[in-house]
């Protein structure tokens, strides 16, 4: 797409760099209709997509995506997944996700407009499809046909909410593969807390994040606080998150374990309450049936996305 006036003829390449101009006058506007930022260069190749700064010589962004953490196979600097051809990206943001009506996560469609979607009571996808790549990059035909089947929930901000912020931001820092499901455990958990706010109070760790609380209690003040450095936590993969009870503004721990475990099981969760070693009550993960091995080098589609069947 590329807006100009009527007596500007221009001639791009697929990721929007200028390859011929003849224009009797200055235009700010081009490829997708952002504006040209002439303070980098007067070429009319770096674009303002408000988020960031687009160079379309090089086809990359000028600035690591803001987001980037949330999808770690692919270059923080990518455009479109490299795919300008059948692609756009409006503001930078991360694709859209697709969800089913019981929350499990379907897929990206590689549309960068940071929207999520939920399927209809009505409709139920078909696992068996071995032509769809579930919990990858859907291809066109699939995603069309989810999104007329689906609820536009709006934004990542907008879509997985529980009424406590704390909690919303964790939640939605996690991978999209079980935002949805973390969503609904936190919404239904506070309905029967009686009174204790149920709260995330850990969700995706960087390795730094991690390596740093592994120190503690070792290299570092305080108590021993995790047996995992940075790599070794379903943490460090989004996969996995912890709660507390707040109540009268204090962190409490003695919870209703049997109930909230109960309830993270139904969600697809295991608790870490369960495991015969080094029990923790507050944790719960979705590793997809991979080990941390198999994380750290998980398979991923020809767009380099990770797949992680619902």
């Amino acid at each position: 797409m590329f807006h100009t006036p009527k007596n500007t003829a221009i001639v791009l390449n697929p990721f929007g760099s200028i390859m011929v101009s003849v224009s009797k006058g200055e235009y700010r506007y081009g490829f997708n209709g952002m504006e040209k930022d002439n303070e980098l260069n007067g070429e009319g190749n770096s674009l303002d997509f408000g988020a960031r700064i687009y160079d379309s010589r090089l086809g990359r962004w000028l600035s690591v995506d803001p987001l980037a953490r949330l999808r770690e196979s692919l270059s923080p600097f990518n455009f479109c997944s490299n795919n300008p051809i059948l692609r756009v990206d409006p503001t930078g943001a991360l694709d859209g996700d697709y969800y089913d009506k019981d929350s499990k996560y379907l897929g990206k469609d590689g549309i960068d407009d940071n929207k999520v979607y939920k399927l209809k009571d009505n409709y139920k996808p078909n696992y068996d499809n071995n032509n769809v790549n579930w919990g990858g990059t859907l291809n066109e035909k699939h995603y069309t046909e989810l999104r007329t089947k689906s609820n536009d929930l709006g934004t990542i901000k907008e879509a997985f909410v529980t009424g406590d912020a704390t909690s919303d931001k964790r939640i939605q820092s996690l991978h999209p593969a079980i935002r949805m499901q973390a969503t609904d455990f936190i919404k239904e958990a506070n309905a029967n807390s009686s009174g204790t706010l149920i709260r995330v109070a850990q969700g995706y760790r960087t390795y730094a994040e991690q390596d740093a609380l592994y120190a503690k209690g070792r290299t570092a003040p305080g108590k021993i606080v995790t047996w995992a450095k940075g790599g070794e936590s379903n943490h460090n993969f989004g996969l996995a998150f912890d709660i507390v009870g707040i109540k009268n503004g204090k962190v409490e721990y003695d919870l209703d374990w049997k109930s909230l475990s109960t309830l993270g099981k139904s969600k697809g969760f295991e608790w870490g309450g369960d495991w015969k070693k080094k029990k923790d009550n507050p944790h719960f993960e979705n590793m997809f049936g991979k080990s941390l091995k198999e994380l750290k080098d998980l398979p991923q589609d020809k767009n380099g996305l990770p797949i992680l069947k619902p």
